[in-house]
């Protein structure tokens, strides 16, 4: 039902904030950094990280697989 005044369709979410991960690939190995909207942790110490396709709503891209000896999120200020 359409109400006066109302939109035809709602206007999209904004796009989630892209976050920075700073990650080593093993025990006093280099530290690397990442920008994905998302990380996900899986098993045998391998991680992804994602980000939204703004093409397909609801679908991912992935932005890099690897495994990770140590995961931080980097916040700057």
């Amino acid at each position: 039902m359409r109400f006066p005044g109302q939109d035809e369709a709602p206007a999209p979410p904004p796009p989630r904030p892209v976050r920075n991960f700073a990650y080593r690939v093993y025990d006093k190995g280099i530290e690397h950094e990442i920008s994905a909207q998302d990380v996900y942790f899986y098993e045998a110490g391998r991680v992804g990280f994602w980000n939204d396709d703004p093409d397909h709503p609801g679908e991912r891209i992935l932005v890099l697989a690897t495994k990770a000896f140590s995961i931080r999120e980097v916040i700057k200020r």
